[in-house]
Order: C-alpha cells, then structure tokens, then sequence
C-alpha cells in the first residue's frame, strides 16, 4: 500500500469525522459504496481522479484542504 494512498485515506476519515458524517453518509453523498469509503479510509484503494471534487465537496472543504496533510 502506499503511504500517499494512506495518508489521504487518513485525511479523509478525518475530514469526515470533523464534520460528524458515518461512513454511510459519505457513500450516499457520493454515490458510493460503503466498502468503497473504508477502502479510501484505509489506504486499499484511491479514488479516480475525477471523483476528488465531489469528495471535497462531501467533505465541505475546498479541493486543496482535502490533500492538506
């Protein structure tokens, strides 16, 4: 696993719990599957990248605070 994919799966667990959302909630703003948020969280996989917008916008920060870590 790489340790950029991790520290973003870090962050945005972080972001996610900063703004009191469950996993679940995430999914559902992205429409995405539960499994597919803990596999962010803990590194497994990256998102494509043209889901990072709308990640952000999940995550209510701006694209450049989601890679702030």
């Amino acid at each position: 696993m790489s340790s950029f994919k991790k520290e973003f799966g870090q962050q945005i667990k972080r972001l996610r719990a900063r703004i009191h959302i469950t996993q679940d909630q995430l999914a559902e703003r992205l429409g995405i599957s539960r499994d597919m948020v803990k596999y962010y969280e803990r590194g497994d996989n990256g998102p494509e990248f043209e889901r990072i917008p709308a990640i952000a916008k999940a995550l209510e920060v701006t694209k450049s605070e989601l890679f702030d870590f």
